[in-house]
């Protein structure tokens, strides 16, 4: 895609997009804080797993005002140049990649935390046996 024709793709597109990721992003950050503060308040195993997995969450809506607020706002203002697009598209698939892999790895993390508390959980408890 030409860069001119890209920024009027992206300036239509983009913000339908953020509307749309967001929310999305926001939630999944809340979730995971509720569950792991309920793990770390009931003292369950994978606690330190939990743990991670808000931060790495927090991690990914953090990203948005360190970079992608002025790379994207930068990008909608009409006299962007477009011989600067490649340069600022390579910068902002960097940042998309870490804010992309900090998702998953939250995902592994809660995962990790759950096989742990399941393993420990599942033990078959001891049977009382009348006298």
């Amino acid at each position: 895609m030409e860069p001119a024709e890209f920024l009027h793709h992206f300036a239509v597109y983009g913000p339908v997009t953020g509307a749309a990721v967001f929310p999305f992003d926001r939630a999944s950050t809340v979730m995971v804080a509720i569950t792991t503060y309920s793990a770390v308040e009931s003292h369950r195993p994978g606690r330190r797993a939990w743990t991670l997995a808000p931060v790495g969450m927090v991690g990914t809506l953090l990203v948005l005002p360190i970079y992608f607020v002025d790379a994207n706002l930068a990008m909608f203002d009409p006299a962007f140049p477009p011989e600067a697009v490649h340069t600022t598209l390579t910068d902002w698939y960097r940042w998309n990649w870490v804010r992309a892999g900090l998702g998953p790895a939250s995902a592994a993390s809660a995962c990790i935390a759950l096989i742990v508390g399941r393993g420990e959980s599942s033990s078959v408890p001891e049977t009382i046996t009348p006298k």
